[in-house]
């Protein structure tokens, strides 16, 4: 087989000691922990490798509840209607991250704050039994929940009216997310999905990564995110001048994947603290200038069908 065209062969050049700092940025907060407990019932809440499932009803001994770091709460039809957290829910030393239905998420959060929650899919307002304590209301956040991914459905704003010590977040750009960033002066780390449009950021964002950008997408507010380390991109499907990027007067570290209409990518050339670039599946953008980008002297220049 001949050797592919020089734009799509693999090129990858570390130097030493070079920091991933959006990885790092975010194993702060989705730390990949040597065990998950799952709470529920067998054939409900099936458990994987690494996993070990507890019972949902009975505490198991308090040496494993001392164990307990990240706990994902899986219940049934029933135990979701019931409305009921685990009673030893708040009973968790070490607890640090917790993943939690949306139905469930408000009573979960009047006997735990885990530093980390991650809200699974569920209905926003669930039937629950007379007595139940299902989510019928958006709640505030407590001041000690530091990170939040959550994952649809419902839409965040039907779940969280407001979180003021968050410092990561992950959610879809839905009506009313613009809102809830807005109010969130400590955050650090920001990851949004299906977006055409970039909320105002007041805070000093070092991390942001933008997923499925869409037509409409307004790239000259990127220059004004002045405190932005590092930007992932991933399924730009608009165009996008590098340009603006490059004006990012903090940058120093960029990835882009997936993303086949980069315009100007030798703009990124003069960004003036860029020190590592990868770009994959990028569709041949660096076909003619990936020369001018290898000597350009990265720490970090990882390029694949870019």
């Amino acid at each position: 087989m001949p050797d592919a065209p020089l734009a799509e062969r693999r090129d990858h050049e570390v130097g030493p000691a070079v920091p991933d700092l959006f990885a790092e940025s975010r194993h702060r907060w989705v730390v990949a922990l040597p065990e998950t407990h799952v709470a529920g019932n067998p054939g409900v809440a099936d458990t994987a490798d690494g996993e070990i499932r507890v019972p949902w009803a009975t505490p198991p001994d308090p040496a494993v509840l001392a164990g307990i770091a990240r706990l994902d709460l899986r219940p049934s039809d029933a135990q979701l209607r019931n409305g009921v957290p685990p009673p030893y829910l708040g009973a968790l030393p070490h607890l640090r991250t917790l993943a939690v239905p949306a139905p469930l998420l408000a009573a979960a959060l009047t006997v735990v704050t885990p530093p980390m929650l991650v809200i699974t899919p569920g209905p926003a307002t669930p039937t629950t039994r007379a007595g139940g304590r299902g989510t019928h209301a958006p709640v505030a956040l407590p001041d000690g929940a530091r990170g939040l991914l959550h994952l649809e459905p419902p839409a965040l704003p039907a779940l969280v009216s407001a979180a003021p010590g968050l410092r990561f977040l992950s959610t879809q750009l839905r009506p009313g997310v613009d809102t809830l960033i807005a109010g969130l002066a400590e955050l650090r780390h920001l990851e949004l999905i299906r977006l055409a449009d970039l909320p105002p950021i007041p805070a000093p964002i070092e991390a942001l990564a933008l997923g499925g950008v869409r037509r409409g997408f307004p790239a000259g507010r990127l220059r004004t995110l002045e405190t932005v380390t590092t930007l992932r991109l991933n399924g730009v499907h608009t165009e996008l001048d590098c340009a603006e990027i490059a004006a990012m007067p903090g940058l120093r570290e960029l990835t882009v994947l997936s993303s086949k209409r980069l315009t100007n990518v030798t703009a990124l050339l003069g960004a003036p603290r860029l020190r590592s670039l990868t770009m994959v599946n990028c569709g041949r953008a660096l076909r003619g200038p990936m020369d001018r980008f290898r000597a350009h002297g990265f720490d970090r220049l990882d390029v694949d069908y870019a």
